[in-house]
């Protein structure tokens, strides 16, 4: 399914989702040294409820002190009502200057409302690095596979999709809670607030679109009537909830607080939920249904991988979702563990299940700083607990231990995955991949199928097995320089789109094509070669030996990944010189197939000329010399004069019958060749000469027959006669060079004309319609180790070059 995009779409939101994450920190730095009571509020949209955050780590001041729970509901902070608007952290800055050190709190739980008191204690580095770090750690990972899946193919949409929704979940979860302040009024703070808003918004449309590339197939129209309408629908769905927050701030911003800003925000979060959940809600159904009931093989093993992502994802959601519920407690927390690293789990299940096969040879960087991130974050939460457990790190230690053991843990765990991690990951993700040994498995199952009229389908059914790609097909090379289908393989017979039956490839272009194209955006294939690219083929190579095209080799996708990657052009090539040599092979076993038949074919056509030759000739005068004998006899005595005049024609008659007769038996096999080539070679050009009324120019060296023997005399001989039998009946030339030399410690023989010449697409229409006469000379030369060229070119005349190494003494 063809589909537009902006070039610079994706990489500018990956780069806006960036800034506004370094926005966010720059904010979370400001509120260092400031004064706090030891806990995060929170309200909801309506405005009228306030509650301790679930983002505030259980140990920190404001919960150690067991006075306030995460259920609690704040109503006021030293007397003043919480109100929207409200800047309750200059009433802890206020108090802490007064020199108050603890706040008075009311607060409401289970029906009840009473004082409480909290401690009034400064935002520490430490503070700041445990409330961020880990949430940094989970935005930077996802961004950086957002990159590196966009940066491995920008021009698929699966990808352009994929990264797009990562940069979006970057800014949600980067900018909802920057800050000790949550409503702080500065204007990063409502810059990242619209920037939440909006990416909120969108978040659905984009999990729908990921999930469209994902799992649907372009041939599946149903399908993708059903996404495309869904599509529509969360696009409206986002617009609409992003209108009345932004009415809603600002009017805030500009009038204050009012009811309305409540119940707009609060129509907007519900629209948000329905959009983002239901979209997210539809994704999991229908990847767990592509994972199972998927008709290509490869979209249910990448389905079958993001299953497994969100399995281990699931404990800190279902966490999440708890503590949402309940109140009970930080929704990140598993008894002494940090769950939030577990999130990681989905988006790097989804690029893995994107970036497949396209790591052979070596391990991107980014991937390496992902895995060391995530895997340095999970050790050092695990090393947290062991020493808390151990005693080693008290109850009420310093917040920040935390962040600074995940700090050196990273540390040494980027240090290590360096050196360790490129080969398991290499190995990983090359699990099921493309290996070089697919080539052997390739030749194996191939050559022991010699039959050459099945050999295209048992390539193509080797492709299809062998380089696990949905279809493979083979276009052959004709007389007529066409390319006609020859061959198509499939795995699964779910592919709708049919190859194209027949290509016409401009002149010359098979001589500059590369030895692979590759369909890629970024990549021009052809123009000619587009209909293979619309029938699905992702990679075409060409099928040539010894310098002679034969055809194409097309390749579909391969059923568990979503495309090739260019570390698959060497594979490719090297397949393609292996079919290349199947190809050629078989036409020459077929050629030698024929060479009986036509042998028998060129023997019969003998046998008829000099059938011919022999009735028009001697067998005429033998029919006719016994009528002319008695009319001898009887004329004797009768008419002496007559009958001796007669005798007398009889007698030159048979003469020149013995002459005849003596020159077929020459051109069979001349007795001359025994001692010499060069009386024979200018008596055929001579005869030649007296046929075809052409200029003949004969230059034959003495040397020539010291250098060969009887049978590689013969052989040049013969190569001169169809030589000179092809000028006559094709070349209409008026002038022609015979020459015999001496030349490479062998003879060289030229038979050059001026006639019209050929293009080599000539020759080999004229051997499919079954003349023998350049292949068979081609043969006899080649029998005795010598070799033959032929230059020609339409209106240029021909040059055929024949030479033979001298025999040995």
């Amino acid at each position: 399914m063809k589909t537009n995009h902006a070039p610079f779409g994706v990489p500018a939101l990956l780069a806006m989702s960036a800034l506004l994450g370094l926005l966010a920190f720059w904010v979370s730095l400001g509120d260092l040294g400031r004064p706090f009571p030891g806990f995060l509020l929170i309200r909801d949209p309506s405005g009228t409820q306030w509650y301790i955050a679930q983002d505030t780590p259980s140990w920190w001041p404001g919960l150690r002190t067991g006075e306030l729970l995460y259920a609690d509901r704040v109503l006021a902070i030293d007397g003043h009502p919480l109100v929207p608007g409200l800047n309750y952290m200059a009433l802890y800055a206020q108090a802490y200057a007064r020199g108050a050190r603890e706040i008075t709190l009311r607060v409401a739980r289970d029906g009840h409302v009473f004082d409480a008191r909290a401690p009034i204690v400064l935002y520490t580095p430490a503070m700041l690095l445990d409330l961020t770090l880990p949430t940094v750690l989970v935005r930077l990972c996802v961004w950086l596979l957002a990159v590196l899946v966009y940066i491995a193919n920008p021009a698929a949409p699966l990808n352009r999709a994929v990264s797009a929704l990562g940069a979006l979940i970057v800014v949600v979860i980067g900018t909802f809670f920057s800050g000790v302040n949550f409503d702080a009024t500065g204007w990063p703070n409502r810059l990242m607030d619209v920037g939440w808003l909006a990416a909120t918004s969108f978040l659905g449309l984009s999990i729908w679109q990921a999930t469209m590339w994902f799992t649907a197939a372009p041939s599946e129209r149903p399908a993708w009537r059903v996404l495309r309408a869904g599509q529509i629908v969360l696009l409206a769905g986002g617009v609409i909830a992003l209108s009345p927050y932004l009415i809603a701030k600002v009017l805030w911003w500009t009038a204050g607080w009012s009811p309305m800003v409540g119940t707009l925000e609060t129509i907007d979060f519900a629209m948000l939920n329905v959009c983002v959940f239901g979209a997210g809600f539809f994704a999991l159904l229908r990847i767990a249904w592509t994972a199972w009931r998927a008709t290509s093989p490869r979209r249910r093993r990448q389905s079958q991988i993001l299953m497994i992502g969100f399995a281990f994802s699931l404990p800190p959601m279902i966490f999440q979702v708890n503590a949402n519920i309940t109140q009970a407690g930080a929704w990140f927390l598993s008894g002494p563990f940090d769950l939030r690293y577990l999130y990681l789990a989905l988006p790097l299940a989804l690029a893995f299940a994107v970036l497949r096969y396209q790591m052979l040879r070596s391990v991107h960087p980014l991937l390496l700083v992902v895995l060391a991130l995530m895997g340095s974050g999970l050790v050092a939460d695990v090393a947290q607990w062991a020493l808390r457990v151990s005693g080693n790190i008290p109850p009420d230690a310093d917040p920040g231990v935390s962040a600074v053991l995940i700090i050196i843990v990273i540390t040494l765990g980027v240090g290590a995955v360096s050196v360790l991690l490129p080969r398991w990951a290499a190995w990983f993700f090359n699990w099921e991949g493309q290996r070089y040994m697919a080539v052997q498995q390739f030749l194996n199952r191939v050559m022991p199928r010699a039959e050459p009229a099945t050999l295209p389908s048992e390539i193509a059914a080797a492709l299809v097995a062998e380089l696990q790609v949905e279809k493979a097909a083979l276009w052959l090379l004709d007389a007529q320089g066409m390319l006609r289908l020859a061959a198509i393989a499939r795995h699964t017979q779910a592919e709708a789109a049919e190859p194209p039956a027949l290509l016409q490839p401009p002149a010359g272009a098979l001589t500059v094509m590369p030895g692979v194209v590759m369909f890629l955006d970024h990549q021009r294939a052809p123009a000619w070669l587009a209909p293979l690219g619309q029938a699905g083929f992702v990679v075409v190579a060409l099928l040539a030996a010894q310098g002679e095209a034969l055809g194409l080799m097309g390749l579909g996708l391969r059923w568990d990944e979503e495309t090739f990657h260019r570390r698959d052009v060497e594979i490719v090539a090297l397949i393609a010189l292996q079919v290349s040599l199947f190809l050629l092979n078989a036409r020459r076993i077929e050629a030698l197939r024929e060479v009986p038949r036509r042998i028998s074919e060129a023997q019969e056509r003998e046998r008829l000329r000099i059938a011919q030759e022999l009735h028009d000739t001697v067998q005429q005068f033998l029919g006719r010399l016994p009528f002319h004998l008695e009319l001898s006899r009887r004329d004797i005595r009768a008419n002496p004069a007559a009958a001796e005049a007669r005798l007398e024609r009889c007698i030159a008659d048979v003469e020149q019958a013995a002459r005849v007769a003596r020159q077929i038996r020459s051109n069979l096999a001349p007795t001359q060749l025994v001692n010499s080539l060069a009386g024979p070679l200018a008596d055929l050009a001579e005869r030649f000469r007296a046929r075809a009324g052409a200029h003949v120019s004969v230059e034959i060296a003495p040397a020539v027959d010291d250098l060969l023997d009887v049978e590689a005399r013969h052989a040049l001989f013969r190569v001169a006669q169809q030589a000179l039998d092809n000028v006559e009946a094709h070349a209409g030339a008026s002038a022609v060079r015979v020459l015999a030399q001496p030349a490479d410690h062998g003879v060289q023989l030229i038979i050059a004309d001026n006639g019209r010449g050929f293009a080599p697409e000539d020759q080999a229409r004229a051997v499919s319609e079954g003349h023998f006469g350049l292949p068979s000379m081609r043969a006899r030369v080649e029998s005795f180790g010598g070799r033959l060229t032929i230059d020609s070119a339409p209106g240029q005349g021909t040059r055929v070059v024949a030479w033979l190494p001298a025999p040995r003494p």
